[in-house]
C-alpha cells in the first residue's frame, strides 16, 4: 500500500495504512477469517492524476461481527479503491 493510503468509511474518521490494518485484524478477519479481496479489472478506470478499481470481499461468517454471532454463511460486498 501507499505511504499515502487513506480508507473513508461512513461515521468513521479517515485511516492511514496503520489503522487499516488494524481494523482489519481486529474487526473483519477475526469474523471473517478466510476473507479475500480481489480488484475486479473490468471496472478499473484512470483519468488525470486519479485510479479508481472495484473491489470485492468475500469470506465466512466464523466469528462475532458487529454483535451478530457467527452464522457460517458465505458473504460478499464491495466498494472502490482510488489513488490520486
Amino acid at each position: 500500500m501507499s505511504p499515502k493510503h487513506r480508507l473513508y468509511l461512513p461515521s468513521i474518521q479517515p485511516m492511514d495504512w496503520n489503522g487499516h490494518k488494524l481494523l482489519l485484524s481486529s474487526v473483519y478477519y477475526s469474523a471473517f477469517p478466510d476473507l479475500c479481496a480481489n480488484i475486479e479489472d473490468d471496472m478499473m478506470r484512470a483519468g488525470g492524476n486519479m485510479v479508481s478499481a472495484r473491489i470485492r470481499y468475500t469470506g465466512t461468517h466464523k466469528g462475532k461481527f458487529q454483535g451478530i454471532p457467527a452464522t457460517g454463511r458465505k458473504i460478499a460486498f464491495g466498494g472502490f479503491l482510488s489513488r490520486i
